[in-house]
């Protein structure tokens, strides 16, 4: 029997397959129905921009209140903006690996120790930046002294033993492996390379290296949390259903004898030096069928007026259903399924991020779409169409982060991460309005003037004849301690 089953595996194995009909392509036409072409016109709601009520605590600490009666919940934040790494590449990863410690034990006034505290089964979020750190809960709103206490002692007195640091090590690592097989942040960091040289600020969210995480003890971490955290340079901000008074209260008892270390104003923002040169395209060995491409330029930094602007021309750049490099590559060619482009913006500088994947063979040609429409977004004012549908896009997205009290409160503690006053939400709506064809053409010319770092994961072997027009390939892998070399 077992035999014959043998037998008939092999038979099967080794039976030609039928064959099949080469398929026609396109298999749908592209766009596929009347409305892709012509999408029905949408009013975006309004952004309800909420009363927002500050104090500051005689220790330097910020307070930030939003009442929100309607659910009986609460989401609390404290944001660090002294909490970030410093300029030592050996350096980066620190300010996120403590935040990480943080979560992995609090020892309470009685002596207890709390380890990997969840609240209804859901962990703190916490996100550090390149300008801040944050950390943030919801409660009940019956439950908010406990949650501003809770608050305090995860942030003032961690424990940071061995049993802490080892969970933390397999968690970063494990997030910092991630990033680098997925490419994304390294193609940032090589595309931010060709634009302003070796020496850049850090990219996006500054998980470091795993060479660097390996090397954090417990006294470097120690050290760090002495250093940078204290009250003069943090901020809590409380949003959902509580009485601001309640709130002003409940602060200075639980965070008022936090002492101030160090009010120096610190060291000015970094700004983006650019390379006088061109830079040949930053290549990353990856896979043969498809290219994946990051652009690197220049845009206006956090409390610069015309970041407005630049926001509005990544949508209709990139973000948009038919945005213009949607409509070239997606709809027009078929060779993309999307692209992506926003300006982050940082206390000294900007950089507007380009991505999109294509297929190896369109390489090329798609690189020079994309960049045709950035010169087109210099020469020719967007029109009227364009600009409502990218306005309303972004006044979508503020609405939608303003609809939940965790969004609320993120990005009221963004704003401060950034150094900028609560009541900036109070004009942006209307400095989004007031924008004009004319003004994102100025901004476009300012800032996109020919500098820009491209990035690209791929084949080395079928994508370097096609970059040769772009001023040819210098080509890396990726390593699990990955850092540009010098």
């Amino acid at each position: 029997m077992r035999a014959s089953v043998g037998c008939a595996c092999v038979l099967l194995a080794c039976a030609a397959p039928a064959p099949l009909p080469k398929p026609v392509l396109p298999f749908t036409p592209t766009p596929d129905a009347p409305f892709r072409a012509h999408p029905p016109v949408v009013e975006a709601s309004e952004p309800s921009v909420p009363l927002v009520r500050a104090t500051e605590l005689d220790n330097g600490m910020s307070v930030i209140v939003v009442e929100r009666p309607d659910l009986p919940t609460v989401s609390l934040e404290l944001v660090n903006r002294d909490a970030h790494d410093g300029a030592e590449r050996t350096e980066r990863g620190l300010a996120a690996f403590t935040a990480r410690l943080l979560n992995e034990g609090t020892v309470f006034a009685n002596g207890e120790v709390l380890r990997h505290l969840r609240i209804n089964g859901v962990l703190p979020w916490r996100w550090p930046t390149t300008e801040a750190t944050s950390i943030g809960i919801n409660v009940p709103a019956a439950g908010l002294q406990q949650g501003i206490g809770l608050l305090s002692d995860i942030v003032r007195r961690p424990v940071f033993d061995a049993q802490a640091l080892e969970f933390a090590q397999l968690d970063m690592g494990t997030a910092i492996f991630n990033q680098v097989v997925g490419g994304s942040h390294e193609l940032r960091d090589l595309a931010l390379t060709a634009l302003a040289g070796p020496e850049h600020p850090p990219v996006d969210t500054p998980l470091g290296s795993g060479e660097n995480l390996v090397h954090f003890s417990t006294a470097e971490v120690r050290r760090f949390h002495e250093r940078h955290y204290a009250p003069e340079k943090a901020a809590l901000v409380v949003v959902g259903d509580v009485e601001t008074t309640r709130v002003f209260e409940l602060a200075r008892r639980l965070f008022g004898d936090w002492p101030a270390r160090n009010r120096s104003a610190g060291v000015p923002p970094p700004a983006l030096e650019y390379v006088k040169e061109r830079a040949p395209v930053q290549g990353l060995q990856g896979n043969e069928d498809e290219a994946y491409f990051v652009l690197a330029l220049p845009c206006p930094g956090a409390s610069d007026p015309e970041n407005v602007n630049a926001d509005l021309l990544g949508m209709v750049l990139a973000n948009l259903t038919l945005s213009r490099s949607m409509r070239t590559l997606r709809h027009d060619q078929g060779i993309t399924y999307g692209v992506h482009a926003y300006c982050e913006s940082h206390p000294g500088y900007g950089v507007f991020w380009i991505e999109f994947g294509v297929e190896t063979e369109h390489a090329d040609t798609a690189l020079k779409a994309v960049l045709a429409e950035v010169e087109r977004l210099r020469e020719t004012p967007v029109s009227p169409s364009e600009l409502a549908s990218a306005k309303s896009r972004y006044l979508a997205g503020l609405a939608e982060r303003l609809a939940t009290n965790r969004g609320t409160a993120q990005l009221f503690g963004y704003l401060y991460a950034l150094g900028l006053p609560p009541d900036e939400l109070t004009r942006l709506a209307e400095r989004v309005h007031a924008v004009t064809a004319e003004n994102l053409r100025a901004t476009a010319t300012l800032f996109f003037n020919g500098r820009t770092g491209i990035a690209v994961a791929g084949s080395h072997r079928l994508l370097e004849p096609q970059l040769l027009r772009f001023g040819g390939g210098q080509w890396w892998t990726v390593r699990d301690d990955f850092s540009p070399p010098r």
